[in-house]
């Protein structure tokens, strides 16, 4: 699926989409599983580096620390999107911007 939304192989083998919503906002989560942690760093540094060069559809991207981790952020098609890798996978969550802070708080919580 994700390598159908970018018209090109683009994420390893294993990847997962999860779709969360509720009557106040929702969320899609992306997960990519790498071989190894160093090449899930690297697809965070190359998405970052494109989303930063201001040819997609986001815009106002910065990098900054939450919970210890390191994190994009950038928004664009109505909602929040946050990218990182932990361990081997690297994460991509679209949100309502309302909830974002709190949907990204609770997402690296949970991986600990």
């Amino acid at each position: 699926m994700v390598n159908r939304m970018h018209g090109r192989p683009v994420a390893e083998a294993w990847n997962a989409i999860g779709y969360y919503g509720s009557g106040q906002g929702g969320a899609v989560l992306y997960v990519t599983q790498y071989s190894r942690a160093l090449e899930a760093r690297d697809g965070e540094e190359r998405m970052g580096e494109k989303i930063a060069s201001g040819d997609y559809a986001f815009r106002g991207y910065r990098r900054g620390v939450v919970e210890g981790k390191t994190v994009a952020a950038c928004v664009g098609l109505g909602q929040a999107h946050f990218i990182f890798s932990h361990h081997r996978s690297l994460y991509w969550l679209s949100v309502d911007p309302t909830f974002a802070e709190e949907a990204l708080r609770s997402l690296l919580t949970s991986l600990r």
